[in-house]
């Protein structure tokens, strides 16, 4: 068996090389096509990371505005997890920006860990005069996830946060998530406090219209937001998997 080559770092502009550049005859010769993406995943003059950070420079760019929808998924036959920050788009589908693959064995208890790692190095990677929203499902609408992201990092968040969550309104008014849930119109409750801890978020919103599997639970960390851009949001980080 030959030794396997080692090749040189790239160097070249290669975002701008055509697939069929970077991989010639890969429609006559699958099997060779195969063995060139093998070649170049192993290729240790690459730097993964710092492909991955020059990637997420390129998309951020200078906006001044980034909506991030944050995400796991699940690749069982692996037996590997990925967690995605996806650039929301005004077009098509939301757009990779920073990602991390685990393997599943021996991930109890550090899912969080591996969250909070993400999203410190987008921290680093955004300029500070670009606001960060961070839309995330009901299994990062945690009080530590809203805290690490305001108080810590200094983004933005929408999290769908879990039925059974204590909202305050501010009239001192108490009740669990879901009992607050109108079937005719959406509830807002602004300045609303959040389980017995009473931890402050400016809105709250609940609602389940027509063609929801299951009721909203949102919890925003922005005040001059409209209700149905908050709807409007979720509605499309959930279209743009």
């Amino acid at each position: 068996m030959c030794p396997a080559r080692k090749y040189p770092p790239m160097t070249h502009n290669w975002r701008n090389l055509p697939a069929r550049h970077s991989f010639p005859g890969w429609r006559q010769r699958p099997k060779h096509a195969r063995k060139q993406v093998d070649r170049l995943i192993s290729n240790e003059g690459i730097d993964v990371q710092l492909c991955q950070n020059g990637l997420a420079h390129l998309l951020i760019a200078n906006r001044k505005r980034i909506i991030i929808a944050m995400d796991w998924t699940v690749f069982a036959k692996d037996a590997q997890i990925t967690l995605t920050l996806r650039l929301i788009t005004t077009h098509g589908r939301a757009t990779p920006l920073l990602w991390r693959t685990v393997s599943v064995n021996g991930l109890k208890g550090k899912k969080t860990s591996h969250v909070f790692a993400l999203l410190e190095k987008l921290r680093q990677l955004v300029p500070e005069d670009c606001r960060v929203i961070v839309l995330a499902d009901r299994e990062f609408g945690t009080l530590n996830n809203m805290k690490k992201l305001k108080d810590a990092l200094g983004f933005d968040y929408i999290l769908r946060i879990k039925r059974n969550f204590t909202v305050t309104n501010n009239q001192s008014e108490k009740k669990l998530a879901h009992e607050w849930l109108n079937p005719k119109v959406l509830t807002c409750i602004d300045d609303a406090k959040l389980t017995v801890q009473n931890y402050p978020v400016q809105k709250v919103v609940i609602c389940k219209e027509p063609g929801m599997k299951a009721m909203w639970c949102l919890a925003c960390s922005l005040s001059k937001i409209a209700t149905q851009t908050i709807l409007n949001l979720c509605g499309n980080a959930g279209a743009q998997k």
